[in-house]
């Protein structure tokens, strides 16, 4: 089951992955900004016919957005690390969490951090 931090992380990460403002997301939602400020916040959610439509807009499925297909039941290294991450990111306030999305952001577009980077290869 999917907290509302998690649904909220989702909604903001994906916006800012596709490049648009929640005012832009908002007009194709046909609702005011607020409400998508509301959804990224965690202070409300958007209803399943709502997500269906908003991770179309940005190019996704709700399966692929919150990994919904995954067949793995047992937990992972990985999983205990996305469960950190997710509670530190919980902790802080709402700047801050912004702060992290821009910056990891940042990371992912120098490419210098993804997976099967050259430096990571090599290193192996």
């Amino acid at each position: 089951m999917l907290t509302k931090s998690e649904i909220s992380a989702t909604i903001r990460v994906h916006r800012m992955r596709a490049g648009f403002t929640q005012q832009q997301v908002a007009e194709y939602m046909g609702v005011k900004q607020p409400t998508i400020a509301s959804w990224e916040r965690g202070q409300s959610q958007p209803d399943v016919n709502a997500l269906v439509k908003l991770f179309k807009f940005f190019g996704s499925s709700i399966v692929e957005a919150f990994n919904l297909d995954s067949k793995e039941e047992s937990p992972s290294r990985e999983s205990a690390v996305e469960t950190e991450l997710l509670q530190n990111f919980r902790a802080l306030n709402a700047d801050g969490q912004e702060r992290v999305v821009v910056y990891v952001s940042d990371l992912r577009i120098t490419g210098r951090y993804e997976k099967n980077h050259k430096l990571e290869m090599a290193q192996e």
